[in-house]
């Protein structure tokens, strides 16, 4: 096995055992640095599978000789909380490898979010307050679904014109998005909108924002220095910033 910038120096050779299995552990070293990097190479047979399950367990492991069966499948679910927004399940499922576990995870309606694109190059991003994390964070447009079977564009169309008063003549998806999969359901699908033209907003009683134009490579900067850190906005921004080099257009 090759790793850029390692040179393949085995300084060490260790064996762990797993159940009957015997796992080999080759420690190489880069060059003129102090680190160390350890290879896992697995030498095994899987046959059951529960020991399937056990070998899945087995963190670092980066090589397998058979496919592993990952789903947990659920035995029992409740509903612990019945919020506005947020819905709160507790189940029980079955591991891979047999035993049981409890989840907890939120079920969301969905939502969609926008990359406004002005045609000059620049974005028009939102500064709103976020109460959970107790700061004004820059993002683009976005709302959640009315209904978990309304059309995302018909969505996105609203959203926009809720919250900044445009409208596009241009629509293109950008994908889905899962922003938090270990606790939550929620998917959010991105749109690139152009062509704006511009009214009145319609913010709900309870929202209050700030509209600005930036350009599309100012933010690309900002999110790799690490100033927007909203995840929906730094994925669909550098989705954008991609698709247009692709299309010829920056």
């Amino acid at each position: 096995m090759h790793l850029p910038g390692l040179r393949p120096f085995v300084y060490g050779q260790r064996h762990s055992w797993f159940g009957k299995h015997k796992i080999s552990l080759a420690t190489v070293c880069p060059p003129r640095t102090a680190a160390y990097a350890e290879i896992f190479a697995v030498s095994a047979q899987l046959t059951s599978s529960a020991e399937k399950g056990k070998m899945g367990a087995k963190k670092g492991l980066i090589h397998m000789t058979e496919t592993i069966d990952l789903r947990e499948r659920t035995l029992s679910s409740r509903e612990i909380f019945d919020g506005k927004i947020l819905h709160v399940f507790e189940d029980t499922v079955r591991l891979p490898d047999g035993q049981t576990a409890t989840r907890e995870y939120l079920r969301h309606v969905g939502a969609v979010c926008i990359v406004p694109l002005l045609e000059n190059g620049d974005v028009l991003i939102e500064r709103q307050f976020r109460y959970p994390i107790g700061r004004v964070v820059t993002e683009i447009p976005a709302g959640k679904l009315d209904a978990p079977t309304e059309d995302r564009l018909a969505a996105a169309q609203r959203e926009l014109h809720e919250e900044t008063g445009a409208a596009a003549a241009s629509w293109r998806s950008l994908g889905l998005f899962q922003p938090a999969c270990a606790y939550s359901d929620e998917t959010i699908e991105m749109f690139l909108a152009e062509g704006l033209t511009f009214g009145e907003q319609k913010l709900d009683a309870d929202e209050f924002l700030q509209l600005d134009r930036v350009p599309l490579d100012a933010l690309v900067r900002d999110i790799l220095d690490g100033k927007i850190l909203d995840a929906k906005t730094q994925t669909a921004i550098l989705k954008t910033k991609l698709l247009l080099e692709q299309d010829g257009r920056v």
